[in-house]
């Protein structure tokens, strides 16, 4: 489980699934001042916007008997009868990963122990403190330095306090302590506290009077916080997050972690909204050796705007609770159909008609594996006639082998299957499918050729009324033969040598006609059809109807492949079923008797290192017209620079342009874009524009979104107004609404 960070009163932590770097007040590094290992370097980066390098004096290199021993060097040494040195000028010193240079010292070798005095600089890896004066007792790890300057290299983080007290190995004091982030001689934002104490023990920091500064301008003062300077977490607030949207107002979330043992934590986070009142958002998350889980719950007592109770309820839960064993566990519930309008984000969400209820259990063994399913759906979208709500499987069992193929030697397989399948209002029953099969690889460098045979037995056991028929069955072969002919040749791609191929394909089936007519209609349904749908033994999903079949696919693809690194630039594919029999299985229609398939064909390419084509489209047979398509051109020169055009036809019922832009103006101005229009509707889907400014230590974003609250052929459908911003110390915390799920969702992940 990834740690938080949180304080007693607030904190700035915002990010829920990840553990960002803490928003320790003064260093969490500092605890391990004096005991963190690590080998001292001759030459340090401090890296924050520019490098800025630190030589350290050369030491002579230790022996093999030193470990453990202090290496002293200066100008001018003096000892005198009580083993006390005094060291003065370019005063050096080394143990073990620590290393330490003054002008002036005095060491007392019986306690190793070290006052320095003037220029004192102290460095161990990652870490390196200067101040006027200190004293440092290297047996036990503790000391004092006075006016001190620190930098963590590997946060990029400086700082200064008016002392640094090493109490013991596992504590240490500051006062008057400030840190930041960005370049020596830049404070563009400051946090400051008069006292810090930090216990490695037990890993937390606390911290008096600490106030946060930006541009010069105090706007945060916490009295007290609590931080943890390691892994651990701690319970506490988070950083508040403020938003607004034309549906909901002004809003303000305050989140507030609670720790509640290593492997389970929680969040409550009330959310205020202006015109609907406040919701209580809740998730708990556990992580155990053998599962791991989270549960959320979002409650609004009373909607202002409707005057009820509004919830969600969503569980996430897998497990392995034994050898071979696994447990996947998916529950949503929502209060009623407009919730995802109301409180989602995005259309997706607005769009959702089913909450899928689910409970699986697997077992893997060698040669086979079983499962055993409960799934029911929440039909959200009230206005989906009950009569074409799913049906509920309560269970389904599934039973698979899974032996290893062995070219050209007969392999078997077996497939079963028992669901019961339950309703309010539509027929229910039970259904038992078994599918034995054998099928004989026969491949070559060449090509291959596969028949297959499977006997596909369905029956059913139906809750009918006395007198009507309650069990019925069928049973049908299933023939099939794939097979391929490989083809390549040299040529060339740009300036790379590539190998181009040539793949025809030929994939025959051929299923008997049965009458199913009196089968009942559980889970079945017809797919949509592509290019994979051309080597399918069955055009209908699900076990309730077989398709009689009598007919030949023919395809052909190609590909470009990278001769030097075998990378695939370019893959295309197109193909046609051609029937050599009328299709009388059907669901709501009459026979098929077309001769041919519409033509699909499918490409993908990586024209060059920064672009990307992707395109599919559809020919109907029937009217020679292209009926869907789909087309993406992409062009990413690096990973945060993206201009995406998107287009998708669907005949009667959809088309769409998608037009996506994150682009940097400059080395600190970043823009990014998106308009999703629906050219069928004459519409704007979704709209988002957004700017960042980033600075070495901080940035600023802000998003404008405006996107449709509904389906989009939905012409009621009302728009929703966001405005999203961002504010983020870097190295330390950020403020406002987390933009960047949002960004990959919107931008870069289209």
């Amino acid at each position: 489980m990834s740690g938080r960070c949180a304080l007693g009163f607030p904190s700035f932590q915002l990010r829920r699934r990840s553990r960002p770097p803490c928003p320790s007040l003064l260093l969490p590094a500092l605890a391990l001042l004096l005991a963190t290992a690590g080998a001292h370097g001759a030459q340090l980066s401090f890296n924050l916007c520019r490098a800025e390098t630190l030589e350290a004096p050369a030491l002579p290199p230790p022996t093999l008997d030193a470990a453990g021993k202090t290496l002293l060097r200066a100008d001018e040494a003096h000892t005198d009868e009580n083993d006390v040195v005094t060291l003065i000028g370019n005063v050096s010193a080394f143990r073990d990963d620590q290393l330490l240079y003054t002008d002036r010292a005095i060491y007392e070798q019986r306690h190793s122990r070290i006052n320095a005095i003037g220029n004192v600089r102290y460095l161990r890896k990652g870490l390196m403190i200067e101040g006027e004066r200190g004293n440092l007792s290297l047996n036990d790890d503790t000391g004092a330095l006075d006016n001190a300057d620190f930098m963590l290299f590997d946060r990029h983080g400086r700082g200064n306090a008016r002392s640094v007290n090493i109490v013991d190995r596992d504590t240490t004091v500051l006062n008057d302590a400030s840190y930041t982030t960005c370049d020596p001689g830049k404070e563009d934002w400051l946090l400051r506290a008069s006292y810090v104490h930090l216990d490695r023990e037990s890993g937390t920091g606390i911290a008096h009077h600490a106030r946060l500064s930006f541009m010069g301008v105090p706007f945060l003062y916490v009295p007290w916080m609590s931080f943890s300077i390691d892994d651990q977490r701690q319970s506490g607030f988070l950083a508040p997050i403020i938003k607004s949207s034309s549906r909901n107002g002004a809003e303000i979330l305050t989140p507030f972690y609670i720790n509640i043992a290593p492997r389970y934590d929680a969040r409550l986070t009330p959310r205020y909204m202006e015109k609907r009142g406040t919701m209580l958002d809740t998730e708990l998350r556990y992580l155990n050796p053998h599962s791991a889980g989270i549960l959320d719950f979002n409650y609004l007592r009373d909607d202002q705007l409707l005057g009820e109770k509004r919830h969600l309820l969503s569980y996430r839960h897998t497990a392995q609770p034994g050898a071979g064993f696994g447990l996947d566990i998916d529950y949503h519930r929502a209060s009623d159909a407009n919730y995802f309008r109301d409180f989602g984000n995005n259309l997706g969400l607005a769009s959702i008609t089913h909450l899928e209820q689910r409970a699986i259990l697997t077992y893997q063994a060698e040669n086979w594996n079983a499962s055993a399913r409960m799934q029911r759906y929440q039909t959200v979208d009230e206005t989906i006639a009950p009569a074409q709500r799913p049906y509920r499987q309560a269970p389904a069992l599934t039973l698979r082998s899974q032996l290893s193929e062995t070219n050209f030697r007969p392999n078997y397989r077996l497939v079963g299957s028992y669901v019961d399948f339950r309703h309010d209002i539509n027929l229910e029953g039970q259904r038992l499918e078994i599918q034995p099969g054998i099928t004989l690889p026969m491949y070559a460098l060449s090509g291959y050729v596969q028949p297959a045979l499977t006997l596909r037995h369905t029956s059913y056991t139906l809750d009918v009324p006395p007198g009507q028929t309650s069990n019925l069955d069928y049973t049908l072969p299933v023939f099939n033969i794939d097979s391929g002919i490989f083809l390549e040749r040299n040529a060339r791609w740009g300036e790379r040598e590539v190998i181009h191929t040539l793949e025809p394909r030929l994939y025959y089936l051929y299923v008997p006609y049965r009458n199913q007519e009196a089968l009942p209609l559980f889970d079945t349904g017809i797919p949509d059809f592509n290019f994979t749908q051309l080597f399918r033994d069955n055009r209908f999903n699900g076990a309730d109807r077989v398709g009689d079949a009598n007919q030949l696919s023919a395809a052909l693809v190609t590909r470009v492949i990278d001769a030097q690194n075998g990378r695939e630039r370019m893959q295309a594919g197109i193909g046609q079923i051609f029937y050599f029999e009328d299709r009388r299985v059907q669901l709501n229609s009459s026979t098929e008797t077309a001769r041919r398939s519409d033509i699909v064909a499918e490409a993908n390419a990586a024209l060059t290192t920064t672009i990307n084509l992707r395109a599919d489209a559809r020919r109907s047979e029937q009217n020679g017209r292209i009926d869907r398509a789909g087309l993406s051109l992409g062009y990413q020169p690096a990973p945060r620079s993206l201009i995406n055009i998107a287009y998708r036809y669907r005949e009667d019922t959809l088309e769409q342009t998608d037009l996506t832009l994150s682009w940097p103006l400059s080395e600190r101005w970043h823009v990014v874009a998106r308009h999703n229009y629906s050219l069928h509707d004459e519409r704007t889907l979704d709209a988002l524009a957004g700017v960042e400014y980033s600075s070495c230590c901080w940035r600023f974003r802000i998003v404008d979104r405006r996107y449709l609250n509904g389906v989009a052929s939905n012409t009621t459908s009302e728009y929703n107004r966001s405005i999203y911003f961002q504010l983020e110390f870097i190295g330390l915390a950020s403020l406002g609404d987390n933009l960047e799920s949002l960004l990959e969702r919107g931008i870069l992940g289209n």
